[in-house]
């Protein structure tokens, strides 16, 4: 009868206590894991949302060069032309977006486009690609919060060719009607 009062006795107070400190420890882990596996994610999304605004825009700069009658870093006089250039909207952190003004013969402004979203800090820098003056290389540099992410590009002009000093933010071009 010993034997049997002794197997229906159940845990100790201690042994209770070293099983919830050993589960609450696995539980603070798992959870520490889970919340830096989220952060993780979250980090990797914003990237990637800046990165594909950022190819977006400069998809949508080489569309709009490609093609240009003329390309200039100053106004083109008596000829209805467009111009490329940054719209601030955070002072604070210093965020753009790309905007395109569309200009009549005689110089007023006829109707503004914007592309993408707030992302590009720093600006956007245009130049004549090397040698080759039908060729305008560019860099946007996107960010999100602390990184910075340079997305760099060329278009080749088609019809014309173009003269951009390195670090110049504005472009003047006209397109065939």
């Amino acid at each position: 009868m010993n034997r049997e009062l002794r197997s229906n006795r159940g845990i100790t107070l201690v042994e209770l206590l070293v099983a919830l400190a050993l589960l609450s420890l696995a539980l603070v882990v798992a959870f520490n894991i889970f919340f830096v596996s989220r952060q993780t994610f979250i980090t990797g999304v914003d990237k990637s949302a800046v990165q594909q605004d950022a190819r977006f825009i400069g998809n949508r700069i080489a569309n709009e060069l490609r093609f240009a009658k003329e390309v200039s870093t100053s106004t083109i006089a008596g000829e209805k032309h467009f111009r490329l250039d940054l719209d601030q909207h955070d002072v604070t952190n210093n965020l753009y977006r790309v905007k395109i003004t569309e200009y009549s013969a005689a110089g007023n402004i006829e109707s503004t486009s914007y592309v993408g979203n707030y992302v590009i800090q720093d600006g956007v820098t245009y130049t004549t690609g090397g040698t080759s003056k039908n060729v305008i290389d560019f860099t946007i540099n996107a960010t999100t919060g602390n990184q910075s992410f340079p997305v760099e590009s060329s278009v080749k002009l088609m019809n014309v060719f173009a003269n951009i000093p390195n670090g110049t933010t504005t472009i003047y071009y006209t397109l065939y009607e």
